[in-house]
């Protein structure tokens, strides 16, 4: 059975880098190949903007979790390296999410992925998103929903 595709949101990557002490979604990704990622270097630079953003910096530091620019910087050529393919997003239809969000939605679409990966709610109570992914038979799954369906591929 090949491996399924999946695109993450840009938080399911945040949480990757503050929960280091466990293995996150990203850990089975790039250390275990579990699945393949779906990316574009759109998503890519929302992912740069929110690991640089001083918010999101000052909430890791409060886990004395740091990451320096240059860290970013190889954490993204990784991604880039191992996606299994850099699409371009799909445009997608005013759904009231915020410009990133978008972005992510419209690279699942765009990679014709079996899964998409969300740490937060935006996606889920979003009923234009649900049915969206719904028609295009995209799995919307939490990052933990997302870690037990990983797991039962092992």
């Amino acid at each position: 059975m090949p491996a399924p595709r999946v695109t993450l949101d840009t938080m399911a990557v945040v949480q990757h880098l503050l929960r280091r002490r466990e293995p996150t979604v990203v850990d089975y990704w790039i250390e275990h190949g579990l699945f393949e990622i779906v990316c574009s270097e759109a998503l890519l630079a929302e992912w740069e903007r929110k690991l640089l953003d001083p918010r999101v910096r000052r909430q890791a530091a409060k886990y004395d979790i740091r990451w320096s620019e240059e860290q970013v910087a190889d954490f993204l050529r990784l991604c880039r390296i191992t996606a299994v393919e850099m699409v371009v997003p799909t445009p997608v239809p005013n759904a009231g999410l915020q410009a990133g969000d978008a972005t992510v939605l419209g690279t699942a679409l765009a990679g014709k992925v079996d899964a998409l990966g969300s740490w937060d709610n935006d996606f889920h109570k979003n009923a234009v998103v649900v049915e969206i992914l719904g028609k295009a038979g995209i799995r919307l799954l939490t990052t933990d929903e997302m870690m037990r369906w990983i797991r039962s591929l092992l």
